[in-house]
């Protein structure tokens, strides 16, 4: 059990919480108050406690991974330079590879464009530094305080390994492949956008080792590729001046820019840039999925199909409304560069730190005040043409295969940082009128009635009166999780559907873990191998599977219908593979709070979630 709260934790941003850490005395306090609501007996919070050090990680020493040390030389010669890695086992590894001039001095804040200089003998062995970090925090909630202590104890273990901070020349990707494969070969390609609430995150956060090792057991071998971008207030700040710049969307900019390297680069590496697979977890599938719509769908021929776990692109407005706007005047504020001329010339002339920290003073991915999200993609007219659900309407998204699917309980976790502040209903509803604006009130009561009290019928879904931390955190999670993700996962699955074919699907596996059950992101434990068994070996073999067939089928594992049918008709009632703790059990009808979840998305343009 310690690996999956430290993964899924670390995830959620807490391995870079602040130095103020709860006492020994209150974490062990709070572990006896908390035996009514299911976590007395969660095993990580008897021996680990007692080894709790008062001293949490620095935050201007980061701990980078060290690259595992190789057996042998291996060189991939392209135009621009020649890159050095080295071979773990059956894995060749190329390592901070730049894709991109690097986005510093007067580069900062611009749109990325390929290197302009040239790379002889680079080491590509070591890892790379991450783009610039938001150092999230719980915001003082007591079971974040839990979750601090213990992530800081194990940070040592090689589950996860923090990329705290980073630096600003961070544009770079990294490419794994068989040992032994040249070019010619001409292997499909799994290209990876990282989870991170667009703020945090690295291409080396998780792993791609196990994929390749996968897909050579499976005698599907792929090749693996997965970049740095920028994010936070480097690489997705709102405002108008950002709009009128036309610089909107930098760290989306800089994804597409990966993407066109692995068009014209990949092909050396053993590669083949005609058979890409774009996937991504949350914010890291929310980017695949606006790639669907960018260019108002034109996908200049750059993936040939895309898997989104556990996030879909949402409705947005334009770079000047709501969070955008309120996020770029903080940071002039807080920069000093409020009261120039040119601010957004100030901004890119003021040094990293200060920029840096008035990145950082905005409110963070699972702290009270996180939502609406204070860096996020946005419409700007040109590279985001237009929010999701016109384009969907439109018809105007890339014509490309896609499997798309979300956890059962999807909203545990991202509801945490309200809990000390959301305890009744009465609580909820102020809340949600500033979290959508546009929504009426009577909108919102709809919506609210939608989702009873009764912790019975809240989620962590099927577990009856427990993890009901608050008198409303069951109710709000149930609801957060439909409206942040199974209501767009199935208004994409309907619409996609209908052009190309589409696989659902939804995850209630490892349902036992207390408070956040089937939680965000608790699939990449397996996705990634963290935790081997039958259930990784079934989501690596099905993903492995679209990667090379573009059909997610696997002899010996459970028919996985196509969303709309083998007709591929309008009239149906969708289809989703569940998948278990023991690995995918079958088919079910995407019919679940169908009441609730139609009726938001009848009311989608008042209830943007994520940018007001």
């Amino acid at each position: 059990m310690v690996g999956p709260l430290h993964l899924i934790f670390s995830l959620a941003g807490l391995q870079y919480a602040s130095t103020a850490i709860l006492p020994q005395s209150d974490v062990k306090s709070f572990s006896r108050r908390s035996g009514l609501l299911g976590l007395g007996d969660l095993p990580v919070l008897g021996p680990l406690v007692d080894q709790v050090t008062q001293n949490s990680l620095p935050i201007d020493k980061p701990k980078m991974p060290e690259v595992p040390s190789g057996t042998g030389s291996i060189k991939v010669v392209l135009d621009y330079g020649d890159f050095n890695g080295n071979t773990n086992k059956s894995v060749d590894q190329f390592y901070g590879i730049p894709y991109a001039e690097p986005p510093v001095g007067s580069r900062r804040l611009t749109n990325p464009i390929f290197p302009l200089g040239k790379y002889p003998n680079f080491d590509a062995t070591r890892t790379p530094p991450s783009c610039p970090q938001q150092l999230a925090t719980g915001g003082g909630n007591p079971i974040f305080d839990i979750a601090t202590v213990l992530t800081d104890e194990l940070d040592r273990l090689p589950i996860y390994a923090p990329t705290l901070g980073g630096q600003e020349d961070c544009l770079t990707l990294d490419v794994l492949r068989p040992t032994g494969i040249k070019e010619g070969t001409k292997l499909p390609v799994m290209l990876w956008i990282y989870p991170g609430d667009f703020a945090l995150g690295s291409s080396t956060l998780l792993q791609g080792n196990t994929w390749v090792e996968k897909s050579i057991t499976l005698g599907q071998p792929v090749i693996w590729v997965s970049m740095n971008h920028r994010m936070g207030a480097f690489g997705f700040l709102g405002g108008k001046e950002v709009g009128a710049a036309g610089i909107g969307n930098l760290g989306l900019k800089d994804q597409r820019l990966a993407m066109k390297w692995v068009q014209k680069y990949i092909t050396p590496f053993g590669g083949d840039p005609t058979k890409v697979m774009l996937f991504g977890e949350s914010s890291g599938a929310i980017s695949t999925s606006h790639h669907l719509f960018i260019n108002n769908g034109n996908n200049e021929g750059l993936f040939r199909a895309a898997i989104c776990e556990s996030g879909s692109a949402f409705p947005v407005g334009t770079l000047a409304e709501g969070a955008g706007q309120t996020t770029y005047d903080a940071i002039l504020k807080d920069t000093g560069c409020d009261n120039k001329p040119d601010t957004l010339g100030c901004l890119r002339t003021v040094d990293y730190a200060t920029l840096f920290a008035a990145s950082n003073r905005l409110p963070g991915f699972l702290s009270g005040g996180s939502f609406p999200l204070a860096y996020a993609p946005y419409v700007d007219g040109e590279f985001v043409t237009g929010s999701m659900e016109d384009n969907l309407a439109a018809g105007k998204f890339a014509r490309v295969p896609l499997i798309t699917g979300a956890q059962d309980d999807e909203g545990t976790l991202l509801t945490l940082g309200v809990t000390s502040t959301i305890i009744t209903e009465e609580n909820l509803k102020p809340y949600l009128a500033r979290l959508v604006p546009k929504a009426t009130q009577e909108q919102i009561n709809i919506l609210i009635s939608g989702y009873p009290e009764d912790p019975t019928q809240g989620s962590p879904f099927n577990t009856g009166v427990l993890n009901a931390i608050t008198p409303v955190f069951k109710q709000y999670a149930a609801m957060f999780g439909d409206v942040g993700f199974q209501g767009l996962r199935r208004l994409v699955s309907r619409q996609v559907n209908r052009q190309m074919p589409t696989w659902g699907y939804i995850d209630r596996g490892m349902k036992s873990l207390p408070i956040l059950g089937s939680t965000h992101a608790i699939e990449l434990l397996s996705t990634f191998n963290i935790i081997p068994g039958p259930r990784a070996d079934d989501f690596q073999a099905r993903w492995i599977s679209f990667a090379n067939t573009l059909d997610p089928n696997v002899q010996g594992l459970p028919k996985w219908e196509k969303y709309g049918g083998e007709s591929g008709t309008d009239d149906f009632k969708g289809n989703i593979l569940q998948f278990e703790s023991s690995g995918s059990t079958g088919t079910i009808s995407d019919d679940f709070r169908s009441t609730q979840i139609n009726y938001y998305l009848d009311n989608l343009k008042s209830f943007r979630l994520l940018s007001a």
